[in-house]
């Protein structure tokens, strides 16, 4: 049966510190498929790459045989995401979640950088927009 998803050798580095480190797993057409695994293993920054939000070091990733990083809007039109709680990201500012849900929700990159500076400015949020969302709610 042909894979549905392909992720070979993948590997994500943050300067020196390594969040994934060479998986490699495939996922074949009409399985159901589960990505688990303890706090800090790398689900979030390999889901990210999955769905093409954050470029990968080194390795391939294929989904519906499209590669994520050279053909991303056909390789996002091949799934679907559904969020296990609320679709925030504490490691990004509020402006960059909402960059973020911008590429997963398929708006052109110029449209969603001016769509969402008008947000910003027109919301009254100002330098808040600029401040890791786990900074505000530890506040």
């Amino acid at each position: 049966m042909q894979n549905i998803l392909s992720v070979q050798s993948l590997t994500k580095k943050f300067d020196d510190f390594t969040a994934v480190k060479d998986i490699s797993f495939n996922v074949e057409t009409g399985s159901i498929f589960a990505f688990l695994g303890p706090n800090g293993a790398g689900k979030s920054t390999t889901i990210k790459m999955l769905t093409t939000v954050l470029k990968p070091t080194s390795g391939e990733i294929s989904i519906n045989g499209f590669n994520v990083l050279k053909e991303q809007d056909r390789a996002r039109a091949s799934f679907g995401i559904v969020f296990q709680d609320h679709s925030l990201d504490d490691e990004l500012t509020a402006y960059e979640n909402v960059v973020y849900h911008a590429v997963i929700y398929k708006v052109p990159k110029k449209k969603g950088q001016k769509e969402s500076g008008k947000l910003w400015r027109s919301s009254g949020f100002g330098i808040v927009g600029k401040i890791m969302l786990k900074s505000i709610q530890a506040a």
